[in-house]
């Protein structure tokens, strides 16, 4: 599988664990390209697990309602994102420094 598109209309916090779940198969999966959204603008923000951010082979992530904080990154920095797509994700001030640190995206 090269593309994940996923869609969650409404999250509730009942759901991460099953979220986490199925995002660790795509990391056993090796997908390229993943595509998140999450729908809901009121309840609680998705924080995407330190599975998906550590991997090595995936390119390219969409990601749409969720959030990321620097406590899910650890010691990478999304080694091999070369493609980030970010529309209503909250970053911390702590994530935004260890991707600029880091992070082999393109400048601009």
């Amino acid at each position: 599988m090269e593309v994940l598109k996923l869609y969650i209309p409404q999250y509730e916090l009942e759901l991460k664990s099953r979220l986490d779940h199925w995002l660790d198969c795509v990391v056993g999966c090796r997908v390229r390209t993943l595509s998140l959204e999450i729908g809901g603008r009121n309840g609680p923000r998705y924080s995407l697990p330190k599975s998906v951010l550590s991997v090595n082979f995936i390119t390219t992530m969409n990601l749409k309602g969720c959030e990321l904080i620097s406590a899910s990154l650890a010691n990478t920095q999304l080694p091999s994102v070369t493609k980030l797509s970010l529309v209503n994700v909250y970053l911390d001030e702590g994530f935004m420094r260890k991707v600029e640190e880091g992070s082999r995206l393109p400048k601009g």
